[in-house]
């Protein structure tokens, strides 16, 4: 797309100094609409930008742009439909559509199988969907279907936690259409929200059609009511309206055979143990930093108690210190100490089980010799095997060495830097065994 027509359509100027749209647009019906590389032509960007002026003087220069789809199958309805505040912008469309071709507009779907309702409902532009729902009852009372993934627009609005646009909805059309995924309805959707207002709508819904309160969602070997989904998240306000409305649906079970009851006692005895076990680790939590804190105030005072000075604190510390140390160096080498013993075991190993066995021919010169000797792959698996033979068995007398002297402290330094070059020299020489 050309970049001044399509700042202008960012911007809304219909006319700034040299630019005109009246003559991009004349031209433009003569040579071809531009678009952009997602196939928006200039009505797209407009909607997008929520320009009424603009897009109304492009619907009377060039009315065929109203039902324009870009790649994604979406016309300038399905973007400004999308988007919050557009509501002027969609009435401008409709209106340029006309009655003969309104019904035409508000039935295009996308991709995914989206109406300009469904956009509406998803992103909770509550203004588009008065003015979408209200059009369409008044003229046509269609149900809208749902889309590619089952969605009808009232249950978007009621799972996307917009209790305005579903109330709108159940408001204004006779028949609305309810179904979701899975053989979920719109009163499934409402009911697991937390939003109060959408309380109202499961009253609603229900004073519509009474039948939702039984339906089941789910698989056909896992699925539950809505009912049961008020019971396990402990709404008891949405079951008094289930009840009120629908007396007798405490009577059913979900797929493991449980009433509301059930489910209702079993979930709080979960969450009890939630809480009790959210309760245990702050306890717990509590109690350690209340630990470290004593200890840290009464250490001192105890080695002060004790008739020693400051100079026997320092030194009783590092004592501590090289202790720990110890202790730390020691674990580490017996791990190291177990890994080593495995590289010496199967060093060895290979070297009396060489690959390809050993020449068993009488008549041979080389009889008792490896097979492969004359190959140098061979040749280089014997030296490596050596090697790290060599460097292992070092390596197990040196944690010998480590463990005998770890008694002293006064060595620590020297075991230190000794356990330091026995791993660094194992793991550069072995580790490609």
């Amino acid at each position: 797309m050309d970049s001044t027509l399509y700042n202008a359509a960012v911007k809304g100027n219909t006319s700034d100094g040299e630019f005109l749209l009246a003559e991009y647009l004349k031209r433009d019906e003569e040579i071809g609409y531009q678009v952009t590389p997602k196939g928006n032509t200039v009505l797209h960007v407009a909607s997008f930008y929520g320009h009424s002026h603009f897009v109304g003087e492009v619907l009377e220069i060039t009315p065929a742009l109203l039902c324009y789809k870009n790649k994604k199958n979406e016309t300038a309805l399905h973007l400004a439909a999308a988007i919050k505040g557009h509501k002027r912008v969609v009435r401008v469309l409709l209106h340029a559509a006309g009655e003969e071709n309104k019904e035409t507009l508000m039935r295009m779907t996308d991709d995914n199988g989206d109406t300009a309702l469904h956009k509406a409902a998803r992103s909770g532009n509550f203004g588009a969907v008065k003015v979408l729902v209200k059009e369409d009852s008044e003229l046509f009372n269609f149900q809208f279907p749902a889309n590619n993934a089952e969605e009808t627009p009232l249950y978007l609005a009621a799972e996307s936690d917009f209790a305005d646009c579903a109330s709108q909805i159940l408001k204004s059309s006779i028949r609305p259409t309810y179904g979701g995924p899975c053989g979920r309805t719109a009163l499934h959707a409402a009911t697991i929200q937390r939003n109060r207002r959408l309380r109202k709508v499961v009253s609603e819904m229900l004073g519509w059609n009474k039948s939702l309160a039984y339906l089941p969602a789910g698989s056909e070997n896992d699925w539950t009511t809505t009912i049961h989904i008020a019971a396990s998240e402990g709404y008891v306000n949405v079951i008094k309206e289930l009840l009120n409305h629908c007396p007798d649906c405490w009577e059913l079970l979900n797929s493991n055979g449980q009433n509301a009851l059930h489910v209702a006692i079993s979930n709080k005895k979960r969450r009890e143990k939630l809480s009790f076990q959210r309760r245990l680790r702050q306890f717990r939590r509590g109690r350690r930093d209340f630990e470290i804190k004593r200890k840290n105030m009464h250490e001192p005072e105890d080695e002060m108690d004790s008739g020693g000075t400051n100079t026997q604190q320092r030194e009783n510390k590092a004592k501590r210190d090289k202790i720990g140390k110890l202790k730390d160096i020691m674990t580490a080498t017996q791990i190291h100490l177990v890994v080593a013993t495995l590289l010496v075991t199967v060093t060895f190993a290979a070297a009396l089980t060489l690959p390809g066995g050993f020449e068993s021919d009488p008549d041979s010169h080389n009889k008792g010799m490896a097979m492969l000797i004359r190959k140098t792959v061979f040749r280089a698996f014997v030296v490596s095997n050596a090697i790290a033979f060599t460097c292992s068995s070092s390596a197990v007398f040196s944690y010998f060495f480590i463990a005998v002297n770890a008694a002293s402290t006064k060595k620590l330094k020297t075991i230190r830097r000794l356990l330091r070059r026995r791993v660094g020299f194992r793991l550069s020489r072995c580790q490609p065994l």
